[in-house]
Formats: structure tokens, sequence, C-alpha cells
């Protein structure tokens, strides 16, 4: 399958190994696990990008979170409120992947 981007937003385990000859710069996975881990394996090897699906569903379950909190608490936020703080939560988890990222090129690099 040639295309920029392929996101796997149905069952868990597609693309499989079998399958890793997906031609793409960026896989976002929109479903749970979907990429079988021998298939982000050889794609990891291949270069291609791969936002991990905790990463990219992410947005829609702190939301959910802050929900849940202003329910409980018995107040609401704006939608302005909302963004901000999905926003700071985002960029945070962002940056902490990116760092892991750094790392594990850096053992790649050195070891």
């Amino acid at each position: 399958m040639a295309a920029d981007e392929v996101v796997p937003a149905a069952s868990k385990g597609v693309p499989t190994a079998v399958g890793a000859d997906v031609k793409a710069k960026f896989i976002i996975e929109a479903a749970n696990h979907p990429t079988d881990p021998d298939a982000d394996e050889i794609l990891s090897k291949k270069g291609v990008v791969i936002l991990p699906d905790i990463y990219a569903n992410a947005g829609g379950v702190t939301v959910s979170y802050f929900e849940w909190v202003q329910n409980i608490q018995g107040f609401m936020w704006d939608e302005d409120k909302v963004n901000q703080e999905l926003k700071r939560y985002m960029t945070r988890a962002f940056h902490n992947i990116k760092g892991l990222c750094q790392m594990n090129m850096d053992s790649v690099i050195f070891d």
C-alpha cells in the first residue's frame, strides 16, 4: 500500500508482519494496538514514523477525564478552558514521547 500516511483505525494487529510492506512515511495508530509487534519492528527499521495509539487516542480520553472531574466537582469549564488544558496535557505528552525517542536513538547510535 503506497501512501504518505496510514491510519489503521479498525482492529488489532493490522498491519501484520506479512503486511509490513506498507509504503508510507507515517503510521498514526487510531485503533488500540493496531500494528503487530513484528510489523512494528520491520516498519521502524524502514524509517516509518509510527505515532503510538496511546498518544493518538489520548486527546479524547483526556477530555473524558476532564468531564469526569467537572461532574464530580460540580462545575463546568467553558470550551476555551477545555482546549487550553487539553493543549497543555498533549504538549507535555508530546515532549515526553519525543524525549523517549531521542533516548532510544542515542542508545542505537552509541550502543
